[in-house]
C-alpha cells in the first residue's frame, strides 16, 4: 500500500525542485511565477493520478481476496460436510455389523 506520507514527499519534493530549478532560470518574475504555478500543478494532477491508480489496485486486490476466502470457506464446509457424511456412514456400518454377530462372535443370530 502506497502510504500518503511517501505521496506527499514526492509532491513536495517535485515543487521544490522546480521552484529552485525555475528559481535560477533566466525568467522574468512574471514568467517565473506562472511556470511555477504550472509546475505545481502538473506535479498535483500527476500526484493525484498515481494516488487514485493505487487506490483502485487496493480495491481491486481486496475484492480478490474476499472472493477467494469466500471460496476456500465453501470448499473447507464441503470437506467438512463429506467428513462427517463419512463418519456417519462408517458408524451405522459398525452398528449394523455389531447387531448381525452373534453373542460368540459368529454369524449367527442365535
Amino acid at each position: 500500500m502506497v502510504s500518503n506520507n511517501l505521496i506527499k514527499g514526492i509532491a513536495i519534493g517535485g515543487l521544490i525542485g522546480a521552484g529552485v530549478g525555475m528559481l535560477f532560470a533566466p525568467r522574468s518574475g512574471k514568467e517565473t511565477r506562472e511556470q511555477i504555478r504550472n509546475s505545481a500543478q502538473e506535479v498535483f494532477e500527476k500526484t493525484k493520478a498515481k494516488y487514485e491508480e493505487a487506490a483502485r489496485k487496493l480495491e481491486t486486490l481486496k475484492a480478490n481476496k474476499k472472493e477467494m476466502f469466500i471460496h476456500k470457506k465453501d470448499r473447507l464446509k464441503m470437506a467438512l460436510d463429506a467428513g462427517m457424511e463419512a463418519y456417519k456412514q462408517e458408524a451405522l456400518a459398525k452398528k449394523d455389523s455389531a447387531c448381525m454377530t452373534g453373542l460368540y462372535g459368529d454369524n449367527s443370530l442365535i
